[in-house]
């Protein structure tokens, strides 16, 4: 991977999460946008491990769920880490932040 390699822009990666937010909430993607109380770019990750680097946008999304709708706390796509779960990543060793 060069170095130039670039991550899309906000607003296309807004597009392709939506399928992947809907999916991780279980609600239809045509009824997300009504849930969504706060969401945000929060920039840019390039994870090196090894040979691979791995190109990442991130992103903050807030959702008031329905009465009585739960989320998942783990599956194939997400995970909930607490501040001490992110503090043993190690981030500084791991990521270098771009932007």
């Amino acid at each position: 991977v060069e170095e130039s390699d670039t991550i899309p822009d906000y607003s296309s990666r807004m597009v392709w999460a939506k399928a992947d937010i809907s999916n991780a909430l279980n609600v239809p993607p045509d009824q997300l946008e009504a849930l969504i109380v706060h969401r945000q770019d929060l920039g840019e990750l390039v994870h090196v491990f090894s040979h691979v680097k791995h190109h990442m946008g991130v992103e903050e999304v807030q959702v008031a769920l329905p009465d009585g709708a739960s989320v998942p706390v783990e599956s194939s796509t997400m995970r909930w880490m607490t501040c001490n779960d992110m503090a043993e990543v190690k981030p500084a060793m791991m990521y270098n932040i771009v932007g």
